[in-house]
């Protein structure tokens, strides 16, 4: 019996040293309280959680950082916010910014095959310049580079910018996943990819709403990604959803649901090379008052740009709405397949060869809805 309760006491003692070597009882060890500083222990927890390629499980209660949290150099690591992991707006823990205005919160440097789960970023007393950048702040040496992270059920409230792909990276910072992201109050760029090889950058789910004049839902200065079933929000009617630079990809835009967007799409071509753009499958509702230029989708790169079973709201000045397409490059090609637009001619080519085909569209008033080229 004796040395039965021995054998008992030694395993609860080997289950405690466990646990407390564990990523989970290190994040717990933190003990956030919503008010105390703790941009030290949690830098520490993180590094010590990525040297010992463990899982870092944050507390519920919020974590106030001053200083940018930098998960470096990683591979195969988790950090895990405690709490609620049911989909939506402010699940899991957080992580408060009091640092100064301006600052980025959480960075990703030569980060692969990681992951962030159930975590909200909110400001505190400072306002949020990056919510959450991925980068290659010194250039990638052998594996450590970012590629392949999946973020899931994260919230980012009130930034400048809140996730920003690329900034000082070169190449290879692609192929990042995030699922049910939700960035709301944005005053610049929801997401912006920035420069280098950021391709095949996917969104699944979540919210994009701006704040202000100006904003962009997704904003791309080079790079490539793919949507479904994302919102896009302009809460003031005089954002762009989506901005496209120059492409290094295919872009797919599906699922999508937009209100209140001046412009849904954009791009500042014309891009270097020929990549399909397509928006399918998407309710995208126009501002209540259109630019200048009336147009809705501002297309300049040589294409092809490919819109499929969409259908675009007849909302304040909609029926005004043009599809521009304008380009230098002979040969561009637009393609539009059973859409639903608010008038009979929504399409203003303009340039150097636009080869146009529509098949199955249809256009609607307020008293009725005909094949495109037919009048009421």
């Amino acid at each position: 019996m004796k040395w039965q309760r021995l054998s008992v006491a030694l395993c609860f003692i080997i289950l405690l040293v466990s646990l407390r070597t564990s990523g989970k009882a290190a994040g717990l060890d933190l003990m956030c309280d919503g008010v105390t500083d703790m941009t030290a222990a949690l830098q520490y927890a993180i590094t010590a959680a990525i040297a010992n390629q463990e899982e870092l499980e944050l507390p519920s209660e919020g974590c106030v950082v001053s200083a940018t949290i930098v998960v470096q150099a990683a591979q195969n690591f988790r950090l895990r916010g405690k709490g609620s992991t049911g989909e939506g707006q402010l699940a899991g823990s957080r992580l408060i910014w009091n640092g100064p205005n301006g600052g980025t919160v959480l960075l990703f440097d030569r980060t692969r095959d990681s992951a962030v789960d159930n975590l909200t970023i909110a400001p505190g007393t400072g306002a949020i310049g990056i919510g959450l950048r991925v980068d290659h702040v010194a250039p990638p040496s052998g594996s450590f580079l970012s590629t392949h992270n999946i973020f899931r059920n994260v919230s980012i409230l009130a930034p400048a910018i809140g996730v920003q792909i690329g900034n000082t990276s070169t190449q290879n910072n692609e192929f990042h996943e995030f699922h049910n992201l939700y960035v709301i109050g944005c005053t610049q760029y929801c997401v912006h990819i920035q420069d280098g090889q950021s391709k095949n950058i996917k969104f699944f789910g979540g919210a994009l709403a701006t704040r202000g004049r100006g904003a962009y839902g997704i904003h791309t200065v080079r790079g490539s990604f793919v949507t479904y079933a994302t919102t896009f929000s302009m809460t003031d009617g005089h954002g762009v959803a989506i901005h496209l630079g120059d492409v290094t990809d295919t872009i797919l835009i599906s699922k999508a649901d937009s209100e209140g967007a001046s412009r849904f799409l954009e791009t500042s071509g014309p891009s270097g090379a020929a990549f399909s753009v397509e928006i399918a499958n998407s309710r995208l509702s126009p501002a209540d008052t259109l630019p200048s230029d009336n147009c809705y989708i501002d297309y300049k790169f040589k294409g092809p740009l490919i819109l499929r079973g969409n259908h675009f709201d007849r909302t304040g000045s909609a029926d005004q709405m043009l599809v521009s397409l304008q380009t230098s490059t002979p040969g561009a090609v637009f393609m539009s397949l059973g859409n639903i637009y608010p008038n009979g001619a929504p399409f203003a080519p303009s340039g150097n060869q636009v080869y146009l085909s529509t098949m199955g569209d249809m256009w609607c008033s307020p008293t009725a809805c005909l094949p495109l080229g037919v009048a009421q």
